[in-house]
């Protein structure tokens, strides 16, 4: 887990809580989203799985999680079902295993939107943007 201190989410009085939680299995694609986001002044943590985030959430809250749905051991669905409410949630996923329409219905009261890979970095700056200030 990586906390990147001094971005959106570092002022004011919920300076303990996150801007973004980025989830996927792939260290690569998940550092690079890391250091998109962390360029576009975010806090960011990072998790390689759905467990794993589960664990983060729990000692560290964020505002918007950043969602892979295919990851092992616990994949993103995993996640979204152990998720209840909680941060806002941006799906970044390929999609090859999953019915996107059916995981938007599905978990329509926790996701808010799903952008398919890969993801253009202004693209998910201004995603993360639009939700982070809602979701505090």
């Amino acid at each position: 887990m990586e906390l990147v201190e001094g971005g959106a989410g570092a002022a004011g009085p919920d300076a303990s809580v996150a801007d973004v939680l980025v989830v996927d299995d792939d260290p690569s694609v998940r550092s690079s989203m890391v250091a998109v986001l962390r360029s576009g002044g975010f806090t960011v943590l990072e998790a390689g799985d759905g467990q794993e985030a589960v664990d983060i959430l729990a000692r560290q809250p964020a505002r918007v999680i950043v969602l892979d749905l295919h990851m092992a051991p616990r994949d993103g669905v995993w996640l979204l079902e152990h998720l209840g409410e909680g941060p806002t949630v941006i799906i970044v996923s390929a999609f090859s295993n999953y019915d996107r329409a059916a995981i938007l219905e599905r978990f329509s009261g926790i996701v808010a939107h799903a952008m398919q890979k890969p993801v253009a970095p202004p693209a998910l700056i201004d995603m993360v943007r639009q939700f982070v200030g809602r979701a505090s």
